[in-house]
């Protein structure tokens, strides 16, 4: 008894030094972009200048869908954490269609090549709302990630049953992750380089979904190349 009570408060005193983390974080992403907002505002009303006027707007516009973008991770955090694991056979190519859907105003996104003709067609037994929330990070990842240098830039989703298991593959040629920062990618709001100005919740989030439903998530990458995230769920 007194080594589970032991293990108990050990488990209590991560999970309070992540809540504070987590509030910490929150409240400094959310108020930096508030801030920007605020300030480009009070710029814009001495401003004459048409062509600098609509330079701020165009900010104050980022700064809100980075606003929204972080909210809606919260909102996946929180479901994730809080919802009952509910079982319904998905169609998962008519999925990533529907995030895809919501991805298409991404800069960049029409340059890519998306191909989801390696998914099968057999609909797999899984919780929706989880599985929608770890392929919408990862494709979002493979969007913003990619390299828009390059002039075959692709974006692969394949996916089959394997035995008791569903294998689903979400491959890109983009800037791919370096080697120091592979085993931490996961981390809550771990950013990896300067191009990431999201909350780092995304695939920490996209982890904590996969194991929800007794699934993970590994990841093959070649910095300057590509990534490849191989997520396997149990049928």
């Amino acid at each position: 008894l007194k080594k589970r009570l032991s293990y108990q408060n050990k488990e209590l005193e991560q999970a309070n030094k992540e809540l504070d983390r987590f509030v910490y974080s929150v409240s400094h992403d959310l108020s930096a972009p508030l801030r920007s907002i605020l300030g480009l505002i009070n710029i814009s009303r001495i401003e004459n200048d048409e062509l600098r006027l609509r330079f701020y707007i165009d900010n104050i516009e980022s700064s809100v869908n980075k606003l929204e973008n972080f909210i809606n991770e919260i909102l996946d955090y929180s479901r994730n954490e809080r919802q009952k694991v509910t079982l319904e056979d998905v169609n998962l190519s008519d999925l990533c269609k529907e995030i895809l859907d919501n991805l298409k105003f991404q800069e960049n996104f029409s340059s890519i090549f998306i191909d989801l003709t390696g998914i099968s067609t057999d609909p797999i037994r899984s919780d929706k709302m989880r599985l929608k929330i770890i392929l919408n990070n990862l494709l979002s990842n493979a969007i913003k990630f990619q390299s828009p240098q390059k002039p075959d830039q692709y974006i692969r989703v394949s996916s089959q049953a394997i035995a008791e298991k569903y294998v689903i593959v979400v491959e890109d040629n983009g800037d791919g992750i370096k080697s120091e920062h592979k085993e931490k990618i996961f981390e809550m709001f771990f950013r990896g380089t300067q191009r990431s100005r999201g909350s780092g919740l995304g695939l920490y989030i996209a982890r904590e979904a996969a194991e929800k439903i007794k699934g993970k998530i590994e990841v093959e990458s070649e910095y300057g190349k590509g990534t490849l995230f191989h997520i396997e769920l149990k049928t």
